[in-house]
């Protein structure tokens, strides 16, 4: 009798290998785990120190990962930072040479009703995705750290310089600011080039813009990066960029003045 009932519980415990071994990670798939985690770290990390911090310092966070050829789509959930109930990270990312790069966020609480659906609504999307749950800890301190000076780097910073040269020479309000001072002096807030944007002090203007350096638009036909003015920035989001700064100056050059040309042409910047 035991015996028949040992055989009854074969093919359920079969099945129950094969789902077990369908669910394992290879060794292929769970390197590129834990490289996407890795640099969602090095991502949480960087919205936790230049904007609201969303997660608990040190906490265990849940990630869900999808996975689609070379791209991945990413919520992570945690305890919130202020407040009771839980925070959401949505991101999506690609595998650019290897190593993930994260191309999009969109940051949200439970207790905030705006934005719940479109989680969901991705969730159905991701279905026939490749799925894992892994979880990480919220890093104790987020201080940012810089990787060494690359050329891909220092190209990025040119294109972020090209991209302020832009805003200044030909939209209408800046336009006006700049015809009256020589020389403009930006302190760009440091990066990685696997960072997401990155933000940019304009003096003497005391303007501060935030640069998307990744992403479908990441570099539009404009000749710079998207970017969009910041609004009443706060004295320590100034001092942060001025502490984690990298100083530019780009100057201001008349060209000869021509009947019936507009003002804006006449102004140009090095």
């Amino acid at each position: 009798m035991r015996m028949k009932v040992a055989r009854s519980l074969l093919p359920a415990v079969f099945v129950l290998w094969l789902i077990c071994s369908a669910a394992a990670a290879s060794p292929q798939s769970q390197r590129r785990i834990d490289l996407v985690k890795g640099e969602l770290k090095r991502i949480v990390c960087f919205y936790d120190y230049w904007g609201p911090a969303l997660f608990v310092h040190g906490s265990r966070l849940s990630v869900e990962m999808w996975f689609n050829r070379d791209k991945f789509d990413v919520i992570v959930s945690g305890n919130l930072a202020v407040g009771p109930g839980l925070g959401y990270m949505f991101l999506l990312g690609r595998m650019i040479d290897g190593k993930p790069a994260i191309t999009g966020m969109m940051a949200n609480a439970t207790n905030d009703l705006t934005g719940k659906d479109s989680f969901e609504d991705e969730r159905k999307r991701l279905k026939m995705w490749e799925f894992r749950k892994d979880y990480m800890l919220m890093p104790a301190d987020c201080t940012p750290t810089y990787d060494a000076s690359t050329p891909k780097k220092r190209w990025m910073i040119q294109q972020i310089v090209d991209t302020i040269k832009y805003i200044y020479t030909f939209d209408d309000k800046h336009g006006h600011e700049i015809s009256r001072v020589p020389v403009v002096t930006l302190i760009i807030a440091d990066f990685n080039v696997d960072y997401p944007e990155t933000l940019v002090l304009v003096e003497p203007f005391g303007e501060v813009f935030r640069l998307t350096l990744h992403g479908p638009l990441h570099y539009d036909e404009r000749g710079g990066y998207t970017w969009v003015q910041i609004f009443h920035p706060s004295h320590d989001d100034i001092e942060a960029i001025r502490q984690h700064g990298i100083v530019k100056r780009i100057r201001r050059t008349a060209t000869p003045r021509r009947t019936g040309q507009n003002s804006k042409a006449e102004r140009s910047l090095k």
